[in-house]
């Protein structure tokens, strides 16, 4: 039976961390999924680390060599065989509604491709800072955002981190990969690609609880690696008219 979510996890050295981020996934009320570590040739106990959650809807593909983060996960893409498709990096980790929570928004909104939350970046001896396109189109604007209008909020900073987002794998049909010259940029640039080619307009609801969090690398723009919550927001297709990392 094919589940409903695949969480592609992108590692490289990350065994710090890592452990804290798949038992994250392993705790989400909601079970339907599978998860697939995308090892990028570590050197350290990442591999132990991922055997030893003993859970067979976790599996592991080993690079043979360090290919970049960009690569891995282009990699990694081909490997989700169902409808959700998450990417959470191997330092990043959710609270356990996260995929109950996106999940239910694209259930409830058939034809949005994205369902993304809030996000917050949580840096060591610093308050977390919270990041997410609710900072830029408030609830009381209205339900919906014109595509237009997301690709104006994105293009100053990227207000979508990965791990607040929950895509249809129709997404990553349309846009198969990021962009490996950019790695920096490779989440950005695939919502700026995507708002005006398939995406008619955001839909955003309110979230009830903190649901993901990340951690910002030195000298890296927070919104691009942070985790989700508070307000709830999807997107719509066209055709519904009603961090350097290895």
């Amino acid at each position: 039976m094919v589940s409903q979510v695949t969480v592609l996890v992108p590692n490289y050295n990350g065994a710090v961390y890592l452990r804290e981020c798949l038992e994250s996934i392993v705790a989400q009320t909601f079970a339907d999924w599978e998860l697939v570590v995308g090892d990028n040739a570590s050197t350290d106990a990442s591999l132990s680390i991922v055997a030893s959650m003993a859970d067979r809807r976790i599996r592991t593909v080993r690079r043979p060599r360090t290919i970049g983060w960009v690569a891995n996960v282009n990699l990694l893409l081909a490997e989700a065989s169902t409808p959700y498709v998450a990417i959470l990096h191997a330092d990043d980790w959710w609270q356990p509604a996260f995929l109950e929570t996106t999940v239910a928004m694209l259930q409830a909104a058939p034809r949005s491709l994205v369902a993304t939350c809030a996000g917050r970046v949580v840096r060591a001896g610093r308050a977390a800072e919270s990041v997410g396109l609710f900072q830029a189109w408030p609830v009381s604007l209205g339900s919906t955002c014109p595509a237009g209008e997301v690709a104006r909020l994105l293009t100053r900073r990227n207000l979508m981190p990965s791990a607040t987002v929950l895509a249809r794998a129709e997404l990553y049909r349309r846009f198969p990969r990021y962009e490996p010259a950019l790695p920096l940029l490779g989440d950005w640039l695939m919502w700026l690609r995507a708002v005006p080619n398939a995406l008619h307009r955001l839909v955003i609801g309110r979230g009830e609880q903190p649901l993901g969090d990340g951690r910002a690398a030195r000298g890296q723009d927070p919104a691009g690696r942070v985790g989700g919550y508070g307000r709830a927001l999807s997107w719509r297709s066209q055709g519904d008219r009603g961090r350097h990392r290895q």
